[in-house]
């Protein structure tokens, strides 16, 4: 019996999420030096759920699917 990757379902679910979001809140999420430099630390993390368009948000979901799903 296979086992459903749940986690990597919920990563992808999540990234469209915030893709779907106004920009604003995904702004609050991406990466910036000067921001993790003031303490803004969740951006480790939050990241990693930001995309810059919709061919960017494709790709990086196709890969986390196909490769969540392998491991």
């Amino acid at each position: 019996m296979k086992r459903i990757p749940f986690i990597t379902l919920a990563l992808a679910g999540l990234a469209f999420a915030v893709a779907v979001l106004p920009s604003a809140i995904a702004g609050a999420m991406e990466f910036s030096r000067e921001a993790f430099s003031r303490g803004e630390i969740w951006r480790l993390w939050t990241a990693h759920l930001t995309h810059f368009g919709a061919a960017h948000l494709r790709w990086d979901m196709f890969a986390l699917l196909l490769l969540g799903s392998l491991a």
